[in-house]
Order: C-alpha cells, then sequence, then structure tokens
C-alpha cells in the first residue's frame, strides 16, 4: 500500500489525496503550488491541446542529453526560468491566494544517481508570493 494515492483531479487540475491514516483532504498553500510547478515541468510543450506552449518539458530535455553533458545544466536552467515565467504569466490572470502564487523558482542542484549514473536528480527551491518555500526533487 503507498503512502500517498490520488483520489480525484477536478477541472481545475487541483488534485484531492489520501494519506495513510489521515482524513482525506485538497492541497493548499505551497504544497498546491509545488504542484502546479511539477505539472508544468514535467509537461512536453505542444501536448497541452488548450495551450501548446505550456511546459518545461524537463522530461523530454533528460531523454535527449547524457547525463554528464556540461549542457544539460544549463538547458534545465534554461527550462525552469521559461516555466517561472509561464507559471506567473497564468497566475497573473486568476484570482489565487499569495501562497499559491509562484514568486521564484530555483535551480538547487543537479546531481547523477549514485544507483544508476544515466538517471539525474534535480532539485528545485519553489518561493510562492507569501515567502512559504518548498524544495522538489525530480
Amino acid at each position: 500500500m503507498s503512502d500517498i494515492r490520488i483520489l480525484s483531479v477536478n477541472e481545475k487540475e487541483r488534485a484531492s489525496y489520501s494519506f495513510r491514516d489521515q482524513p482525506i483532504s485538497k492541497i493548499s498553500g505551497v504544497a498546491h503550488l509545488a504542484q502546479v510547478v511539477i505539472n508544468y515541468l514535467t509537461t512536453t510543450p505542444g501536448s497541452d491541446s488548450l495551450n501548446d506552449t505550456k511546459g518545461g518539458g524537463l522530461v523530454d530535455l533528460c531523454r535527449q542529453y547524457r547525463a554528464n553533458n556540461p549542457e544539460l545544466k544549463q538547458k534545465i536552467s534554461e527550462r525552469i526560468d521559461r516555466t517561472e515565467l509561464q507559471i506567473q504569466q497564468e497566475q497573473s490572470q486568476l484570482n489565487l491566494p499569495d501562497s499559491e502564487k509562484l514568486s521564484a523558482l530555483e535551480l538547487i542542484s543537479i546531481t547523477r544517481d549514485s544507483d544508476n549514473p544515466t538517471q539525474l536528480n534535480i532539485e528545485i527551491g519553489v518561493r510562492s508570493i507569501s515567502n512559504q518555500s518548498a524544495r522538489l526533487a525530480i
């Protein structure tokens, strides 16, 4: 049995989760913002029929380069910067609490997985307008 289980996703792309031995609740605040960031970063540009420019394309980018390619860090950083702007532009048109609005994304580290050197671990810092923060590991 998993620790986290997605129960449903509504029309606004907000997920309801079930945590073992805890009541079901919708995520909010910086946790919701982290979910939005992951969604954007892992979406391939052109794959969203409603917004063909949406997405950071990190998954596809990492498939194109070997883990030790010196250009990869720069490309990942560029994708994160572009994603930051996309999210901020979209959120400027929405009425969201400050804890769910993106202030900044920061590439913290890129490391090779010690068990599988062809796999990358990317750590990203997320900061909301209300100055709450989260760290994402992709």
